[in-house]
């Protein structure tokens, strides 16, 4: 993208200069307008686009003011690209929102004029801008035709925002305006021309060779940055932009441009650097004694006071203390410290107290006028050589966790303004203080938690482990109860003891049922203990569901069903574990018929595709009792059926869904359920016509525990 540079016709008179004033709002633009167009020829945007557009079309623009807040393009990004394309047009910010990183930002990239914040005053509106349409007018001026002594540029040239010069090449000013003898410190211009720029002018040294060197390619240097010294050796930042004067030969004989202070924001720059550092520098610290005296340290490096330390409320907080924490660069303050552990302060006794009381920051611009009372360590500062003190409190969640405090040998002006920032670095102590207390709290509800899972998983394993190794023992007494029972009841009817056979009957199926619910029992702490194992072999579909069918008969006709099987011919084999999936399918065989009176029962398998890979899926649907929702939400969990009625009327442990579903994703399958009240439920069973690995149930949190 190349600058657009254009020359304006500025001599004619009672021309009006065109400002462009860019707002997305109407009621700004207005009044911008209505502020400004007596004396100016105003032009209006609405937005960053349509002003490009109008800068394109319209030539000799010479201010722009932008608001920031803007949609599709805000101002800093506008005047950006104003600064690149204008560069001659001068730009100023107009913005609701004051804050540093914002004032950073637009001046580092807009490169803006100046910086103003919403609602303006009239007065200091109009004032500015006419600073910027003098600054313009003499940069599109050339310098070496200025005449001084003529009335028409005159007050441009004296009155110009920024120090205007020329100099030869051993630094002998030849022309120099009001400003820049007041940028670098001197009297008047007349204080100046009796000067030259030194050789150390330059803070660092190897600058001025720098400054030579950008002129190999280029008779032009624009924004040359650099920290130089003034008259009174104080040291400040200053932009540049300078052009070559070269002798009819091509020789360089000398420099002219333009010179603009920019101390104030290379400390704003400084400022934002040293809050984002700290920031970084205290979320990475070990700890908040670790945090503090990395600010302790940064803050008197940066601002060159000379003591920080550290005060802390007591455990109980109804002392103040002084802790360990401090940064400084003084000898001899091994005894200062010493004595200042030693004090104790309580809430509202002498400074540091008020300040606890109060949680604000708070000066003592010169200690020698605090009484004792109110500053004890006042006589041992003063031996120190210190004659200013600072306070800052750190707090979190409303209560001061810390204060830190400063002392100073002397106070500057510039350290008020600093008063800000250090707030700033004492917020972000307070929210890592109160994030590491959260952290500590949350630490330990994890690890009290882990315990607790720990435990559980333990009492779990344990409990199921003890039923899994208690099969043999439950299930012999069982075995010899139910065959006795059938062994005695062969013996009644071959003996003619026909009143001995329907009580034998009911021994053997009490018999059988308890050892179908301590199967059933011992199956699930099997699985929860991770002892339950699939065992894959390939086998025929349609004679496992053959075989399932003709066992199941004699359920479907007990309470009067009708068994509709629907299996194709082909439906081929599979490779899992096919006493797992008999399993399954009689659970869900068995509970249909177990739900549903003189009713249908379809049994429907069919092979399909999921993801290329074949499955097959078994269907179980009744015209039962159906569920509920809720009801459906819960039925897998064990030892849970519909309601307690269910229980009651149809018996059962709720334990055969529950086995089913983990024995069903052991093999690598999945089951679902559709169900309506009073019209049936369809259960549906899919399994990978492969198992994709045999494999161990994992352990889980008992079932049992409360068993």
């Amino acid at each position: 993208m190349t600058a657009t540079t254009v020359t304006p016709s500025v001599s004619q008179p009672g021309s009006k200069f065109k400002v462009l004033v860019v707002d997305d709002e109407v009621e700004n633009l207005d009044l911008l307008y209505r502020t400004l167009h007596h004396d100016y020829c105003v032009l209006r945007a609405n937005n960053g686009i349509e002003a490009l557009g109008i800068l394109e079309r319209e030539q000799n623009v010479a201010l722009v003011i932008a608001d920031q807040r803007m949609p599709r393009m805000n101002g800093t990004d506008l005047l950006h690209q104003v600064a690149e394309r204008f560069p001659q047009t001068m730009r100023i910010i107009l913005t609701a929102h004051a804050d540093v990183q914002d004032l950073v930002d637009a001046i580092n990239s807009s490169k803006v004029f100046k910086y103003l914040t919403k609602p303006f005053r009239r007065e200091e509106l109009l004032d500015i801008v006419e600073q910027a349409v003098q600054n313009y007018r003499a940069q599109i001026s050339a310098l070496p035709s200025i005449d001084r002594n003529s009335e028409k540029y005159r007050g441009i040239f004296e009155n110009a925002v920024e120090g205007i010069f020329q100099t030869d090449l051993n630094g002998n000013f030849h022309t120099a305006n009001s400003m820049m003898a007041e940028i670098l410190g001197f009297q008047s211009t007349d204080d100046l021309m009796f000067d030259h720029l030194k050789s150390d002018f330059y803070v660092q040294p190897q600058r001025y060779a720098e400054f030579l060197a950008a002129f190999a390619n280029s008779d032009v240097v624009v924004n040359f940055e650099s920290q130089v010294y003034r008259r009174d050796r104080s040291k400040i930042w200053i932009s540049e932009n300078v052009r070559a004067i070269r002798s009819e030969s091509g020789d360089l004989v000398g420099f002219e441009g333009t010179v603009q202070d920019i101390t104030a924001r290379k400390r704003a720059e400084d400022e934002s650097s040293l809050l984002q550092d700290l920031t970084f520098a205290i979320t990475m610290a070990d700890d908040f004694n670790a945090a503090l005296q990395i600010a302790l340290q940064k803050i008197c490096e940066f601002t060159g006071w000379e003591l920080g330390e550290a005060w802390v409320p007591t455990i109980d907080r109804k002392l103040l203390e002084c802790s360990t924490v401090y940064h400084t660069a003084l000898e001899g303050i091994a005894e200062f410290n010493q004595k200042s552990q030693k004090i104790k302060l309580s809430m509202g006794m002498g400074f540091l107290g008020r300040v606890w009381s109060t949680q604000k920051p708070e000066w003592i611009w010169d200690i020698t006028q605090e009484p004792i009372t109110k500053l004890l360590r006042k006589d041992m500062a003063l031996q120190l050589g210190m004659r200013a003190h600072l306070a800052i409190p750190i707090t979190a969640k409303a209560e001061i966790v810390a204060i830190m405090c400063f002392f100073m040998t002397k106070a500057k002006e510039d350290d008020q303004r600093l008063l800000g920032l250090i707030s700033a670095i004492a917020t972000q102590l307070g929210t890592l203080m109160q994030r590491r207390r959260d952290e500590e709290v949350i630490r330990t509800m994890n690890e009290e938690l882990a315990k607790a899972r720990d435990a559980a998983l333990e009492s779990s394993r344990a409990k199921s482990t003890f039923l899994a190794n208690m099969s043999h023992e439950l299930r012999t007494p069982l075995n010899a109860i139910i065959g006795y029972s059938e062994m005695l009841k062969e013996d009644a009817l071959e003996l003619g003891h026909q009143d001995f056979v329907a009580d034998l009957q009911k021994i053997e199926s009490a018999g059988k049922h308890l050892l179908a619910i301590i199967n059933d029992i011992l199956d699930l702490s099997k699985i929860e203990a991770g002892k339950m194992e699939i065992y894959a072999e390939e086998f025929a579909v349609i004679d496992m569901v053959q075989d399932i069918t003709e066992a199941i008969q004699p359920l479907m006709v007990r309470n009067g069903n009708v068994l509709l099987l629907e299996c194709p011919d082909h439906i081929g084999t599979v490779f899992t574990d096919i006493t797992r999936l008999r399993q399954c399918l009689w659970n869900l065989l068995g509970n249909a018929c177990k739900f549903t009176r003189d009713g249908v029962v379809t049994f429907k398998v069919d092979r399909c595709l999921q993801n290329n890979e074949a499955w097959v899926s078994f269907q179980v649907s009744d015209t039962g009792i159906g569920m509920t929702d809720e009801q459906v939400a819960r039925l897998f969990q064990a030892f849970m059926q519909a309601d307690s009625s269910t229980t009651r009327r149809f018996g059962g442990t709720g334990l055969g869904l529950a086995i089913t579903k983990r024995l069903t994703q052991m093999m690598g399958g999945k089951i679902t359920v559709q169900s309506v009240l009073g019209e049936g439920s369809t259960f549906t069973l899919q399994i990978p016509a492969r198992i994709p690995q045999p494999q161990l149930s994992e352990p889980l949190v008992s079932v049992f525990a409360d068993v």
